[in-house]
């Protein structure tokens, strides 16, 4: 922040129409001007000369209204503390304004997490609305810097990107950097998993160590944790996205399809056996906030297929074929 701008936000503040986060920035800035000893040192008739003298510059939005100007309290302990830094600011004690500018500061995060069956949307402070899968963690500043806006992702969200052109937004996740200025994408990067990022809208660069990728809507990066290699492809987007709609809808989907879809939106793995028909039956159905047993229920009147869920985290699916 220059000078100049905190003198804006100063004045402002004083008028009462800075937000939570500027005010607490400004009154930040006064409580390490104090910690720190750099405020002037007045008499208390200094002080009160100054105190007129300064309310007269930052209410510059009273200039020419004393009827208005009347109405601010000009003595209150708030006011002079905003007075006395700009002061310090205007070159009563300039030094003291670079000492804090250049001051390291620490940054808050903000941590959400999800668990096996539970899902969550996370509005980010600009903004960007995060559709959290579960088993996942987003971390992300509470206050983003000034060049970008970068956030940590494990498991899978689907972003929705609110565009600034001056600040990229950048998901760090595994071994993959996804950088966008404004778009809507879906990045799955469990751990010890492959991680995969699909594009529904605008444009996204995906990066590993030793390679990049340049994404339009329908392509995908797909990262390899066994041999570090970062391809691009075109892929059904709902495959990967899907998840995020409260309604599954099939329209003319091959069988094998339908269970891919399944086993993303419900973290469940599925598996045909080795003695399974192959035979293409091809769905089309509909279901909204339904679990995955009675889905699978109701897939058998269209599939004959027996199942097998002994193991709560995978399901066993025998397929015998398209029902008649």
């Amino acid at each position: 922040m220059t000078k100049e701008d905190f003198v804006r936000l100063a004045e402002k503040y004083n008028r009462k129409e800075a937000t939570k986060e500027e005010s607490r920035l400004v009154e930040s800035f006064y409580e390490k001007l104090q910690n720190k000893n750099l405020s002037p040192q007045w008499s208390q008739f200094q002080e009160k000369e100054m105190e007129q003298k300064l309310l007269g510059k930052i209410n510059l939005n009273f200039q020419g209204n004393e009827e208005k100007a009347q109405k601010q309290p000009l003595s209150s302990w708030g006011t002079w503390r905003v007075a006395a830094s700009i002061a310090v600011i205007l070159g009563l004690g300039i030094g003291a304004y670079q000492v804090m500018e250049h001051e390291p500061v620490e940054v808050e995060y903000a941590h959400y997490v999800t668990k096996r069956n539970q899902r969550a949307s996370v509005t980010l402070p600009e903004g960007t609305e995060v559709k959290l899968n579960a088993g996942s963690s987003l971390s992300f500043p509470n206050q983003f810097a000034k060049d970008k806006r970068e956030v940590t992702l494990i498991g899978e969200a689907f972003f929705d990107v609110t565009k600034d052109a001056s600040r990229p937004f950048v998901i760090s996740s595994g071994e993959i950097t996804t950088t966008v200025l404004g778009t809507s994408f879906n990045v799955r990067s469990y751990p010890e998993e492959n991680t995969d990022v699909t594009v529904i809208e605008g444009k996204v660069k995906v990066e590993s160590e030793v390679d990049c990728k340049v994404l339009n809507p329908g392509a995908q990066a797909l990262f390899s944790l066994d041999d570090k290699t970062l391809m691009k492809e075109k892929v059904d987007v709902q495959l990967y996205a899907g998840w995020t709609n409260p309604e599954l809808n099939f329209e003319m989907v091959p069988f094998e399809t339908v269970l891919e879809r399944l086993e993303r939106w419900y973290r469940m793995e599925i598996v045909l056996s080795e003695n399974s028909v192959k035979e293409d039956c091809f769905i089309r159905a509909k279901f909204k906030n339904e679990g995955l047993i009675p889905i699978l229920y109701g897939l058998q009147t269209i599939v004959s297929f027996e199942y097998d869920h002994s193991d709560v985290q995978k399901i066993i699916i025998k397929n015998n074929g398209c029902v008649n």
